[in-house]
């Protein structure tokens, strides 16, 4: 009997290409990776521990391993400003051609760090 060994996962940006390409050929068809934004400033803010250039590759090497890619950027985050907006704008031109990301408005989660210090977020 011939089994379904498709999955789904949660990964970060920083993925290796060898590694994605490892899981794709497991059964990984769907991945959910924390993209969050196109501007590094922002991305810093977040404390995400990736560049830019980390999600538009990760968003590429997916797309090139027929791994379908959900992401979302972050909309409202405290204390972003007009200058990284415009930075995320101008960098959607780079991911154009892979899936779209979806939006999600900032909720302040229990225990996040905007939860613990919120004076440093604005």
């Amino acid at each position: 009997m011939r089994q379904d060994r498709r999955f789904f996962a949660e990964i970060r940006a920083n993925c290796e290409n060898r590694r994605l390409d490892d899981y794709a050929q497991g059964g990984l068809r769907t991945i959910q990776v924390g993209i969050e934004s196109l501007s590094n400033s922002l991305l810093r803010k977040m404390t995400k521990g990736v560049a830019v250039i980390d999600n538009i590759a990760i968003m590429k090497h997916s797309a090139a391993a027929d791994i379908r890619l959900e992401g979302n950027l972050i909309l409202e985050f405290p204390g972003s400003d007009a200058t990284e907006v415009a930075e995320t704008i101008a960098n959607l031109d780079f991911v154009l051609p892979f899936s779209p990301l979806g939006k999600a408005v900032f909720f302040l989660g229990a225990g996040s760090p905007i939860h613990r210090s919120p004076r440093e977020y604005g």
